[in-house]
């Protein structure tokens, strides 16, 4: 069956001529959003605790990555590997602090480039400096947290920055030719289609190359968790979130490449919804629209 989206993980063999996967490895960085910087307490949803897979900073970045790619290479064949900086804002430090673990991640066998998952308040000129000058040696890939483009949204989430903010450091990322994917939740509380179509939007206008998508979920030790305890708020089906993902796909241009459809917590950590917990039905889900209406990501871009 022919896949209706553009996946990152073909993008990744046809670039690379081998299966390619990430490797999660946590340096300890902190989170502006929590150590002060820009806000403490971090954003609403957000739970270090379900993070997924679980990382232990206290080995070495080579000690993470060898561990981890021996992990995955017992479940696929002829694999290379990105290292995926994961945990936290990974371009929250000195440039000094970055270039050293990013050099020593690079140094590991059969590592072919890196992943990084920041903050749009987080990649001031020297660190896009940085970046640019390891792209220009091996595969870079940027993963900038935007959620959502609704800025009331943004500021009930406690994320500290603006979606102007979002575009504005994306677009200068993308000036150094360095390959952006847009983290966004679909889902997030009070937000309803029109939110998450302008968010679609508006994304298909940016140059990007990349977007995760992940479905609002409420976990375990997050600001919002005991809300939600407290007095449940409505969240969306699987029926709706499907209908909604595919909706924004279809204004996605092919070019960028999905790199998640669905985010993943683990069950001790998932307190709503009970179908966060079915990756399975997810998936299912999610192509039976797609077949539903017969369409693909970017036939209305």
């Amino acid at each position: 069956m022919k896949i209706p989206y553009h996946r990152y993980k073909d993008y990744l063999e046809q670039a690379f001529g081998c299966n390619i996967r990430k490797v999660v490895v946590d340096a300890g960085f902190t989170c502006p959003n929590r150590d002060g910087t820009v806000s403490l307490g971090g954003c609403a949803y957000c739970s270090q605790q379900s993070f997924t897979p679980l990382t232990n900073h206290r080995l070495s970045i080579t000690e993470q990555l060898n561990k981890g790619m021996g992990n995955l290479s017992m479940r696929f064949e002829r694999c290379a590997f990105l290292a995926y900086f994961q945990p936290n804002s990974n371009t929250h430090a000195s440039t000094e602090t970055l270039r050293k673990f990013y050099d020593e991640a690079l140094a590991a066998d059969n590592i072919v480039g890196f992943a990084i998952g920041t903050r749009p308040d987080c990649i001031g000129e020297d660190v896009l400096d940085l970046l640019a000058e390891f792209a220009d040696r091996t595969y870079v890939q940027l993963e900038l947290g935007l959620q959502t483009a609704n800025d009331q949204t943004l500021a009930q989430m406690n994320r500290g920055h603006t979606a102007g903010a979002f575009f504005e450091a994306a677009a200068r990322a993308r000036q150094r030719g360095l390959n952006v994917c847009a983290h966004i939740i679909v889902g997030l509380p009070g937000e309803t289609e029109t939110d998450f179509m302008h968010t679609a939007r508006l994304l298909s206008e940016a140059d990007l190359t990349g977007v995760k998508i992940h479905n609002f979920y409420v976990a375990k030790g997050s600001p919002l968790a005991e809300k939600y305890c407290r007095e449940p708020f409505p969240l969306l089906t699987l029926a709706e979130y499907s209908s909604h993902v595919v909706s924004m796909l279809e204004v996605m241009p092919w070019k960028v490449c999905v790199q998640r459809l669905y985010g993943s917590v683990r069950n001790e950590n998932l307190i709503a919804p009970e179908w966060g917990r079915k990756t399975n039905l997810i998936d299912q889900a999610l192509l039976e629209e797609f077949s539903r209406r017969k369409t693909f990501q970017g036939r209305l871009a």
